[in-house]
């Protein structure tokens, strides 16, 4: 969530950048608003689903069984390479921009 707020604030970064260099048209940079909001809505996404993520795991622990466990376990690799790619973008989109 907090790597979506930075994200966010990053085209205002770069208008204000722009601004200060003298009068030229500054771009609007609402892809990294958007991206932000994206990053921020999934941080709160995971911050909803972990507690039951947890929840399912213990109990599959408990009961003998990894049925569920596996199927966490992709769910998380699945966020994990959302968030790379998040990632990824980002540092295209900063070599882009600057």
């Amino acid at each position: 969530m907090g790597f979506g707020f930075v994200v966010a604030r990053f085209g205002l970064f770069l208008r204000e950048l722009a601004a200060m260099r003298g009068p030229t048209v500054v771009q609007e940079h609402l892809g990294s608003v958007w991206a932000g909001i994206a990053l921020v809505l999934l941080g709160a996404l995971i911050n909803v689903v972990a507690p039951i993520q947890y929840a399912r795991i213990m109990r599959s622990l408990r009961e003998g069984t990894d049925g569920s466990v596996r199927d966490q376990f992709r769910f998380a690799m699945i966020v994990a390479v959302v968030l790379a790619i998040f990632g990824f973008a980002t540092a295209a989109y900063l070599a882009v921009a600057t």
